[in-house]
């Protein structure tokens, strides 16, 4: 990337091409699933994972999973979260019946990725 052509804030949109695909944790427990993905249109860079849970009390809202955090089982086609489930019930999520492309929040998703210990790509 050329010098001085990074924005702050980022310019994220979605990107639902990439939705529907499991989560699992290291045990293959299924978590949940990707619902979209946010591209940053200034680096390219894919900074979250929004997904949704199947865990009790937390099915109607939405999660940004820093992408750092996951990895992809390329023979099962499915992500990887090597994290708690208590850490994902404890995380910052958003009303899934309200969030919209025009919502994407800075301070949410810097709150998300500090909960799972990350630095905001943007931030540093």
């Amino acid at each position: 990337m050329r010098e001085g052509i990074m924005k702050a804030p980022p310019t994220l949109v979605r990107s639902t091409k990439l939705a529907k695909y499991k989560i699992k944790n290291e045990k293959g427990q299924d978590l949940g699933q990707s619902e979209t993905f946010l591209v940053d249109l200034c680096t390219w860079r894919v900074p979250f994972v929004i997904a949704s849970f199947g865990m009790e009390g937390i099915t109607d809202k939405w999660y940004a999973i820093p992408y750092e955090l996951l990895s992809f089982d390329t023979k099962k086609k499915n992500f990887i979260l090597s994290v708690p489930k208590s850490v994902i019930r404890e995380a910052p999520g958003v009303d899934k019946n309200i969030w919209g492309p025009d919502k994407i929040d800075l301070r949410w998703l810097s709150e998300a990725c500090r909960h799972y210990g990350c630095v905001p790509y943007w931030e540093t």
